[in-house]
């Protein structure tokens, strides 16, 4: 029996309360990176190849 995938959607909308606690945890709650000084400037959709499911990057 064959399994139907529904097609993945255009673009992804990010809450910002998601994109917050995404860049919370990025800058404050990791040190190396605070050490380090990474900041979290943009979340955008990425599909890859050998999944069926969006990440952010």
């Amino acid at each position: 029996m064959a399994v139907m995938k529904k097609p993945a959607p255009d673009t992804v909308v990010f809450e910002p309360e998601f994109v917050e606690g995404l860049r919370e945890i990025w800058e404050d709650r990791i040190i190396f990176n605070k050490v380090l000084g990474l900041k979290l400037v943009h979340v955008a959709q990425t599909m890859s190849p050998h999944a069926s499911t969006c990440a952010a990057s």
